[in-house]
């Protein structure tokens, strides 16, 4: 209490302070008070100080009651069409785009699999445009130091994750076992890895998976089964069965972005490791480390 008002701290699972004007209730005078309008905010998200900027904050925009159908479902389309593409690709449609190109194992696995990533993109672009109704690549100007930090932060705990279990499993450190696409193939990957994977794969995986596991289940299972989801998403990039680490370091990378998506409620630190993440995965495929 703070002489007649009321004042609520934002706790954790409270759902923020509560919205509208305090109005006497019951004629009770101004020590009895109820809201007018609007109810709490964020539906139970989390509130960071200062607040993110307008329609990044985890969340928002959101109808959560459907927000989970909506992400499992386009989900599993991107991974449905990522393997077709990926199956089809391999041999007459790759040789004839790479007939100049040499290097037989580079059009028989670098090809398919950028195109597959066109595909995963393409399909999570679609899927987040007609959930959401929004443009799928919202502007990032005015980026805070802070937010930058934070996506700084992300993208070392992603690297360790990524490392460490692909590592552990693989007995590789990282992608220099994946041959690098050429020529206009090497541009389409920089920017699919770089610029389109960030924004689209953050605003449906964290910004609409972990938010809708996050309602039903929970902080820690939302982190964890949007991780789980993001890894299996990714069963398109394991062209060899003896590389599991893929699919599970994935799921690694994905607890480190969900992690930090929840923890600031806001996606614009996640976008910015993930773009730091990418361009770390095609500089180590570039340099052959």
């Amino acid at each position: 209490m703070d002489a007649t008002r009321r004042n609520f701290d934002d706790i954790d699972g409270c759902g923020g302070p509560p919205a509208g004007d305090p109005v006497p209730v019951d004629g009770g005078g101004p020590s009895r008070l109820r809201l007018r309008g609007g109810g709490r905010t964020g539906g139970g998200a989390r509130r960071s100080a200062g607040g993110p900027a307008s329609g990044m904050a985890l969340g928002a925009g959101v109808d959560t009651s459907r927000a989970l159908g909506v992400a499992l479902a386009t989900a599993v389309a991107a991974t449905a069409a990522a393997l077709a593409v990926a199956t089809l690709s391999e041999g007459g449609v790759v040789d004839a785009l790479l007939s100049r190109d040499p290097e037989a194992a580079l059009r028989r696995y670098a090809g398919p699999l950028v195109l597959a990533g066109v595909a995963f993109e393409v399909v999570l672009g679609v899927g987040l445009l007609v959930a959401t109704r929004t443009n799928p690549f919202p502007r990032l100007r005015g980026l805070t130091r802070e937010e930058v930090l934070r996506g700084f932060i992300t993208f070392l705990l992603a690297l360790f994750a990524w490392t460490f279990f692909v590592g552990a499993i693989d007995g590789t450190s990282g992608d220099h076992w994946w041959p690098l696409a050429l020529g206009w193939l090497f541009v389409v990957e920089v920017v699919l890895t770089v610029f389109v994977a960030p924004v689209l794969e953050e605003r449906l995986f964290r910004g609409l998976l972990l938010v809708g596991l996050r309602e039903r289940f929970g902080p820690v299972l939302g982190v964890l089964g949007s991780a789980a989801i993001y890894g299996l998403a990714h069963v398109w990039a394991l062209r060899d069965a003896s590389r599991p680490g893929t699919v599970i370091g994935m799921a690694a990378v994905g607890a480190a972005f969900g992690w930090m998506a929840h923890a600031a409620n806001d996606l614009r630190p996640v976008i910015v490791g993930h773009m730091m993440f990418g361009g770390w995965v095609v500089l180590e495929r570039l340099l052959g480390w």
